[in-house]
């Protein structure tokens, strides 16, 4: 029986302590746990429900802003990559896809269930930032020094290795994260459909991450227009507002426990996997088995692959061919602008939708 097995509140403190990464469990244990427990106190009033239920749905919010200001970041630079970088730029890209595939498939799903969908936020911004970084360190670097080529090339490479695994990360952690806040709204708000609820929460995370990212591609050409910034600034502000909501991040709640604190009172054990559908290699490759058994998968895998496809001709070819030579511009001073008209569409196009 789970809820007479599962340990309690300090003892899984203590379990998780000594699974978590010391940086991670400084930060996340002793506040967390005490932090859903007094929440949880305050919820135990069956009249606080809708009060419960707004507080998840602005603490989602502050996730989806958080990580809307991260990624932003990442996609701004991934679009400048060939025009500011060169050839190493589109290496760095396809190191950057390459990474992020490999890991969605082998590990990320693994450390979201072991460590949860919180947690997973924070580390995949934070190494999604060190990619926004390396643009900003090989922009110094060539503009210190034209002799260190291949110091440029491996900052370069590293950073979008490091960046590939968080973005898998990062993703695997959001749909859990969305997941968990859907369901929790639900049961706390009286008459919310899952369906509705869970349409209603994407088409307000797909507009305000789109949203971001349309400012954020903007900014380059802002910057350049308006204030004649050079690129080592930009790509520094970059890493900075990247860097910024990582942090933050360590203070959105954790869904995942304070569901099972207010079911159980308890916090769910940690899986030994004893059994198969919880062992280690089950959870490393659980995207791999969904494409491989689930028929649904073959008919969306297009959609990526086009997806794929289309990413990397405009960032390689129309960011750093066509834009430079038709509109004379050898600085990309445009190429944020125009990135950013797609963004735009998509972000008005998800609000239409998710009322739909």
């Amino acid at each position: 029986d789970e809820k007479n097995s599962a340990p309690s509140v300090s003892s899984r403190t203590s379990t998780s302590s000594q699974t978590l990464p010391p940086v991670l469990a400084h930060s996340f244990n002793n506040e967390t746990n005490n932090t859903i427990k007094n929440q949880i106190e305050e919820d135990d009033d069956p009249s606080s429900s809708s009060s419960t239920a707004a507080k998840i749905r602005i603490n989602f919010l502050y996730m989806s802003t958080l990580f809307a200001i991260n990624h932003g970041c990442s996609v701004s630079c991934l679009g400048l990559a060939n025009a500011r970088l060169g050839s190493i730029g589109v290496w760095q890209s396809g190191v950057l896809y390459a990474s992020y595939t490999a890991s969605a498939l082998f590990g990320a799903s693994y450390f979201v269930k072991r460590f949860g969908s919180r947690n997973g936020l924070v580390l995949g911004m934070g190494m999604s930032a060190s990619y926004v970084t390396s643009f900003f360190l090989v922009t110094l670097i060539v503009g210190k020094n034209q002799e260190l080529v291949w110091l440029q090339n491996v900052v370069a490479i590293v950073g979008a290795l490091v960046g590939g695994v968080g973005s898998s990360i990062l993703w695997v952690s959001q749909g859990t994260y969305f997941s968990c806040a859907s369901q929790l709204f639900v049961s706390n708000k009286e008459g919310e459909v899952l369906g509705n609820v869970t349409s209603r929460f994407g088409g307000n995370f797909a507009f305000v991450f789109l949203s971001f990212e349309v400012i954020l591609r903007l900014l380059s050409t802002l910057l350049i227009e308006t204030v004649g910034l050079s690129w080592e600034i930009i790509f520094g502000l970059y890493s900075l507002l990247s860097i910024l909501p990582t942090i933050s991040m360590m203070r959105v709640m954790d869904l995942e426990r304070y569901q099972s604190l207010q079911n159980n009172n308890t916090l769910r054990p940690e899986d030994d996997g004893s059994d198969e559908a919880s062992s280690p290699l089950h959870k490393a490759t659980a995207a791999l088995d969904l494409l491989r058994h689930d028929p649904k998968t073959k008919y969306l895998s297009p959609v990526n692959i086009l997806f794929g496809l289309s990413t990397a001709f405009c960032s390689s070819v129309l960011n750093g061919e066509v834009i430079q030579k038709v509109l004379s511009d050898p600085n990309s001073t445009y190429v944020g602008l125009y990135t950013a008209i797609t963004s735009t569409v998509a972000a008005v196009s998800s609000l239409v939708f998710g009322r739909l």
